[in-house]
């Protein structure tokens, strides 16, 4: 089990994000010390956290990615993927009209 700190450290994700990310139940700590409130990671949260980090990079959401994360549905990841690489190239588009 990591502490928050070292988790942080090896994720990239901060640890106010890591809170962030608890308290919307995305990605729980695998336990909390009740007298002191650490929080502890488990090596295999780690694929998690990859896993946000890669998603967040496609601009999901986080209730997207918590349901991606929750369903490990291929086709409604699928579908969902399409529609962000829709959205992503109408964005793309725009910005170069604007320019």
């Amino acid at each position: 089990m990591y502490k928050i700190s070292r988790f942080s450290k090896q994720t990239k994700l901060s640890p106010r994000m890591l809170r962030h990310y608890d308290s919307i139940g995305l990605l729980q700590p695998g336990h909390v010390d009740k007298v002191t409130g650490y929080r502890y990671y488990a090596d295999s949260q780690f694929q998690d956290a990859m896993e946000i980090i890669r998603l967040k990079r496609y601009d999901f959401s986080l209730e997207q990615i918590k349901t991606i994360l929750e369903t490990h549905d291929p086709d409604h990841f699928r579908n969902l993927l399409q529609k962000q690489i829709g959205s992503l190239d109408e964005a793309a588009t725009r910005r170069k009209k604007q320019k």
